[in-house]
């Protein structure tokens, strides 16, 4: 029996209980992380190149082109954290991917195999957020509480607050003001639940059943994403948090002077690194003459419909309208500033089976919530403002 089997062996209700009381401290903390961990506390871990050759692999299957960045920490964290359950299930010849997938049964045909089922269902709802979801691509960081309610810092220094002066040797320099504001934030939960019946999805094949399991990721990842959007221009519930919105010169007319407008909106040390816009929006930008350039239309929906190009920012599709995000705004953030994600559990997965429906029920629930950073990293522009 290969060492990984020598560890799987050994798992029982004990470490995921293990894994929940990780999560108090460790919200992110995931079951197959942690089997990644024990198995790199025994001495099996990818060697240095396939490291990188398989965090380089899920990056583009992600659809993340840059190489740094908090999603990009996120999808290379995730490509580290799978290789342990990916190599255990090899182990037990159990295949997850591919046209010669396993069906469902074979994992339960043996105790290792039933074992990891929790930490595969984990798998494919963590992949899913990350191909959902923004909000990576939105914050400044994630923090950590243990609370459904938090206190948030607000930055509302003005540049005059931090100008510093000339000073000779050994004279005091100016002194610099970092003003904030304390604001206060309610986390929300997110939660899907997925019914089917054993019987369908124990003749499943594998990479069907990760696909159901991804759409529920996925759902989450869009929920969050949404609730992030309408933080960022409608304001985290507090005074004055509100982003003020700019209008095209011409209702229902965007042309590139609008653009150059909102860009010079941000005040000088900001700029904008993101911005989100709906479908029309979006098109209306690319086929601008200042934007119609071959390599760029080319490549324009590529890369999880990200586009980087016009006026240095990645831009984001997003075809969901919430109250204040609709489908005539754009939303531009400098993404180092602009909003902080507070969470309090990480992405929890449930199983149960309901012996006399017949169903297998996975839930899937996240607490969390967002609060702005700094005022000025959030800028919208509106081309239907009559």
């Amino acid at each position: 029996m290969g060492e990984i089997l020598q560890i799987v062996k050994n798992l029982d209700r004990g470490f995921y209980k293990e894994v929940d009381m990780l999560r108090r401290s460790e919200p992110a903390a995931t079951s197959f992380g942690r089997l990644a961990a024990v198995a790199a506390e025994r001495g099996l871990a990818p060697d240095e190149r396939e490291r990188q050759a398989r965090e380089r692999k899920f990056l583009a299957w992600f659809g993340c082109a840059d190489t740094e960045g908090y999603r990009a920490e996120k999808i290379a964290a995730f490509a580290r954290d799978t290789w342990a359950l990916e190599l255990a299930f090899r182990e037990l010849g159990i295949r997850t991917r591919g046209p010669e997938a396993d069906a469902l049964g074979k994992i339960f045909s043996s105790s290792a195999g039933t074992v990891l089922f929790p930490a595969f269902v984990e798998t494919q709802v963590v992949a899913g957020m990350l191909l959902a979801s923004l909000v990576p691509t939105m914050i400044a960081q994630e923090v950590t509480v243990n609370s459904h309610t938090v206190e948030h810092l607000a930055m509302t220094d003005a540049e005059a607050d931090r100008r510093t002066s000339k000073t000779g040797e050994g004279a005091p320099g100016a002194t610099v003001t970092l003003r904030t504001a304390e604001r206060s934030i309610r986390l929300e939960k997110y939660a899907a639940q997925l019914d089917a019946t054993y019987e369908s999805l124990r003749l499943q094949r594998l990479n069907v059943v990760g696909l159901f399991l991804q759409r529920l990721g996925e759902q989450l990842g869009i929920d969050e994403t949404d609730d992030a959007i309408e933080v960022a221009i409608a304001g985290d519930g507090n005074p004055n948090s509100a982003a003020s919105v700019l209008n095209t010169e011409q209702d229902n007319v965007l042309d590139y002077d609008d653009l150059i407008r909102l860009v010079l909106r941000f005040p000088k040390g900001y700029q904008m690194r993101v911005a989100i816009a709906g479908d029309e929006t979006l098109r209306i930008v690319l086929n601008l003459p200042e934007f119609r350039d071959a390599n760029l239309g080319d490549n324009a929906f590529q890369r999880l419909h990200a586009v980087q190009g016009p006026l240095a920012a990645r831009w984001q599709r997003w075809t969901r309208t919430t109250p204040s995000f609709t489908a005539d705004r754009i939303l531009a953030l400098d993404s180092r500033l602009a909003l902080v994600q507070y969470t309090e559990q990480g992405v929890m997965t449930e199983s149960d089976r309901l012996i006399d429906r017949q169903f297998e029920r996975t839930v899937v629930s996240k607490w969390s919530g967002f609060g702005k950073l700094d005022y000025h990293a959030v800028q919208v522009l509106d081309r239907d403002w009559a």
